[in-house]
């Protein structure tokens, strides 16, 4: 399987866990985990499908998954390599106790996505993380999200 192409942060270590890779803070494992960053398998592109169509496609996964979700606006970004993608940030907000509408600051989970194409791939990418470790690891999902660099065909 080929993953996206990063710089794995310093310190991090990156572990294969089912179809994905996982990379983990230092001092965390797969069982302790509260930030992952997890890299996608790359998916070859066909047709005219680009990244706008993937980040909805997974929206609309985590959606039937999450029922209860708030979301950032799909926002553009470059990687470093001049690859072309989008990005957004999701809260999966907790359901009322009761059964009714979470409260909006309510949050189980905080994810980040980033995904790319070049004329052969998809690269895609994203940071799950519990409160107050998402905080911790934002900021580096974004800098590794960044490094993605093409994959060379051939």
């Amino acid at each position: 399987m080929l993953f996206p192409d990063v710089d794995v942060p310093s310190g991090w270590t990156a572990k294969d866990v089912g179809p994905r890779r996982w990379l983990l803070p230092p001092g965390l494992t797969a069982e302790t985990s509260g930030a992952r960053i997890v890299l996608v398998p790359l998916l070859g592109r066909r047709g005219d499908a680009g990244v706008k169509e993937l980040l909805e496609e997974t929206l609309r996964g985590e959606l039937a998954r999450f029922p209860h979700m708030r979301q950032t606006d799909f926002e553009p970004l470059t990687s470093d390599a001049g690859l072309a993608g989008l990005r957004f940030e999701l809260a999966i907000l907790k359901g009322a106790p009761t059964g009714g509408a979470p409260q909006p600051d309510d949050v189980q989970e905080w994810r980040a996505y980033a995904a790319f194409a070049d004329e052969h791939f998809f690269y895609s990418l994203f940071l799950q993380g519990y409160p107050g470790w998402y905080e911790r690891t934002v900021g580096t999902f974004w800098s590794t999200a960044r490094s993605v660099r093409p994959t060379k065909v051939g």
